[in-house]
């Protein structure tokens, strides 16, 4: 593409708002991109009206999008604004192919109660569940929409934390991501689905199924299925929780999870061995030439760890561009603090023995 995919999607959000508070308009791009390239009704009206996210759609169904936008629509934004010649000669005369999942789905897992498994996949899996639509956003056993107002009418569309998602995004690339539990929901609402538990060979057995509800870890699916979209063959492993449940208790399932004691935002991020401030101060806690070797710590410390790292990240790491080679600025960091440390402590030793505040 000739810009980032994130351009794109955040351009289709904005005139999608748009489009989903006008009937007309809404309809006639419908009908144009399943007679033109066979996008299912359901699946562009969803996408219009942002029951799902573009981020969940392939780069082409992006394309017939804004194609769609741009010819039949009042909104001229050409598709070779956004992709190159050779991908428009792929995608101008392509059909829309829905991914087939073949039953039965047979997934290792462990029974932890009659209505409730336990077990690992990989995002492979997960990207063929999107490819067939088989993950689904469930509006009312989810966390509050955002609320859309134009003039008279409003809009609800899920909510999605950019920020969250980048930043997981680049840890599953990285390598640096600690896997955690995705839930999916086979709704006991859906009378038709076919399943059971084999227990000799611990396999939770899928015969039939319209979809899954995602319950729980909606950003890591997202960041899931960027990293996947940036490189095909990208995979990691997850853990999975599949359940049977009503709405109501995967309503309660959620506030329960809502419910678990957070950490203040500095201390959270403290716990990010990953970033670069959080580095520098423990190389500096851990530097026999400083004098306050082991005086920094999360408790009690002489020095408060997040406090210092959070000073750190703001004189040295914030205003530092992405071209600066950052290990450089490590070590120019830990060399720097530690000799002032040393000239403070040296011409009054009392700073070894009283806290530092912020």
């Amino acid at each position: 593409m000739k810009k980032s995919r994130t351009d794109l999607e955040r351009y289709l959000n904005e005139v999608c708002i748009n489009i989903a508070l006008n009937m007309d308009e809404n309809d006639k791009l419908v009908t144009y991109l399943n007679e033109k390239y066979d996008i299912p009704r359901e699946l562009s009206s969803d996408l219009i009206c942002f029951r799902m996210t573009f981020s969940e759609v392939s780069e082409f169904v992006l394309f017939c999008m804004l194609d769609g936008i741009n010819k039949i629509l009042k909104y001229k934004k050409k598709v070779d604004s956004y992709y190159t010649p050779q991908e428009i000669n792929k995608y101008r005369n392509s059909r829309y192919k829905q991914g087939k999942i073949k039953f039965p789905i047979k997934i290792k897992m462990i029974q932890v109660d009659e209505d409730q498994w336990i077990g690992k996949v990989d995002v492979k899996f997960l990207m063929k569940l999107r490819d067939a639509q088989m993950i689904n956003y469930n509006a009312n056993a989810q966390r509050t929409m955002q609320r859309i107002i134009r003039g008279d009418k409003e809009i609800y569309k899920i909510s999605l934390n950019k920020d969250a998602v980048k930043s997981i995004n680049e840890s599953m690339i990285n390598r640096t991501f600690i896997s955690n539990t995705i839930t999916l929901n086979i709704p006991l609402e859906d009378y038709d689905a076919q399943f059971h538990y084999d227990e000799s060979n611990m396999e939770l057995v899928i015969s039939k199924l319209k979809c899954f509800h995602i319950s729980d870890g909606f950003h890591r699916y997202i960041a899931a299925c960027q990293a996947t979209d940036g490189n095909k063959d990208f995979n990691y492993n997850m853990e999975l929780r599949i359940v049977n449940w009503a709405e109501p208790k995967v309503q309660t399932f959620i506030y329960q999870e809502d419910q678990k004691t957070p950490l203040k935002k500095l201390d959270s991020e403290s716990l990010n061995m990953n970033k670069a401030s959080n580095i520098i101060v423990n190389r500096i806690n851990d530097n026999v030439l400083c004098n306050m070797k082991g005086l920094i710590s999360r408790n009690n410390g002489i020095i408060n760890f997040g406090e210092m790292a959070s000073l750190v990240d703001w004189f040295y790491i914030k205003e530092t561009p992405k071209s600066v080679n950052m290990n450089s600025v490590q070590m120019k960091a830990v060399k720097e603090i530690t000799e002032n440390i040393n000239i403070i402590t040296e011409q009054n030793p009392k700073y070894v023995e009283k806290k530092w505040d912020y």
